[in-house]
């Protein structure tokens, strides 16, 4: 072996995580690349979204996961920030963190917040069988406020929806409903879970008592005015439409409303 193989042949040493997680638990966040002098040592910091990679010198860097030393209150921040900002991948693998830190606690001492935001991310990512799983779990975890148990119902419902789960999805609505009858997210998505189900009378209820509870629900305009035209209504269901489209109310938005309700009452007389 001649001097140049002996001297690239040596392998670098490596940073062990031993050596650098008393620091780093210290430290507690790490959200911003950093270097660190202390005594002989120097510390090299990059962080990802699940972990940090941190060298000692020249050595070869470690890779420590988040949960090891940082605490749920700011890997939660983290998560979000990701989520909010609509990069659900990080999001997923920052809130995995979260979830394998929450995990560690005896089950009555676990935090609602964690699941949920996870069943969010996992919504997002369109993996809904890991979203209701998720999110049914924060419903069955302590301190869950009635307004989260709200949305969180209503998007198992959409989960369920989605994976043909129609039993499962009407059961999660009625439930929603039932924590709070006047919800008007909830009466709009059960109202399209109606529509889908072809239970168009029950569609049309949930939709008019949307608009009866808040005229301003964009949202429905668009529903009641296709649900409209399906049932050959096409003048009637342009005026919703057109509301739908500019995001304008006009003063006449409550006479339509009630003209739509009599015309649904009378498709169902015929019937």
């Amino acid at each position: 072996m001649g001097l140049f193989d002996k001297l690239f042949s040596k392998k670098k040493e490596v940073t062990t995580e031993a050596e650098v997680l008393p620091m780093l638990q210290e430290m507690g966040r790490v959200d911003k690349p950093m270097g660190i002098a202390i005594g002989d040592n120097t510390y090299a910091i990059a962080p990802f979204s699940n972990m940090v990679e941190i060298r000692v010198n020249d050595k070869e860097p470690v890779g420590v996961y988040k949960f090891k030393f940082m605490a749920l209150e700011d890997i939660l921040y983290e998560a979000e920030t990701y989520y909010k900002a609509g990069d659900y991948g990080h999001a997923m693998e920052s809130v995995e963190q979260a979830l394998t830190l929450d995990n560690k606690q005896p089950e009555e001492n676990r935090d609602w917040r964690v699941y949920y935001l996870a069943g969010c991310i996992a919504m997002k990512s369109r993996k809904f069988d890991a979203a209701a799983g998720l999110l049914s779990t924060a419903l069955e975890t302590n301190g869950c406020p009635p307004e989260k148990q709200i949305q969180a119902l209503n998007s198992i419902g959409a989960c369920c929806s989605i994976l043909e789960e129609k039993k499962n999805a009407h059961e999660a609505y009625l439930m929603a409903l039932a924590l709070d009858k006047e919800n008007t997210e909830t009466l709009h998505n059960i109202g399209g879970f109606y529509w889908d189900c072809n239970m168009l009378d029950k569609a049309a209820e949930s939709y008019l008592s949307v608009l009866r509870l808040d005229i301003n629900y964009i949202a429905t305009y668009e529903e009641i005015g296709n649900l409209l035209k399906q049932q050959d209504n096409e003048a009637l269901g342009n005026y919703f439409l057109n509301i739908f489209n500019n995001k304008s109310i006009d003063n006449e938005a409550k006479q339509k409303i009630d003209e739509a309700a009599l015309f649904f009452e009378s498709k169902k007389v015929k019937e």
